[in-house]
């Protein structure tokens, strides 16, 4: 059940955050018995800084929040985007 869209590079949608695949597992496990795959995400974006703003509020803005999850592969939607980053740099498992 591997489809196209499942594949490490693609950017995908879980209901409103956009997410990327790290790695799949089309059998499942004990604990999730269904196909599944284990994604990386933005939970809390970049706010807009402006110049008024003081160190400790530009500081709070910068701020990224990330997660990472198990997910069901049919919650996943695909979307157009595609990630340009080989993610084994990055991610050892």
């Amino acid at each position: 059940m591997c489809n196209s869209f499942l594949f490490p590079r693609i950017v995908k949608l879980l209901f409103i955050e956009l997410i990327v695949n790290i790695r799949l597992f089309n059998d499942g496990n004990r604990e999730h018995p269904y196909g599944h795959c284990l994604v990386a995400g933005l939970k809390k974006y970049l706010r807009k800084v402006i110049r008024k703003d003081s160190e400790k509020k530009k500081m709070k803005k910068s701020r990224v929040k990330c997660f990472i999850k198990v997910v069901n592969y049919q919650n996943l939607m695909p979307t157009r985007y595609t990630l340009d980053v080989d993610l084994k740099e990055f991610v050892t498992l």
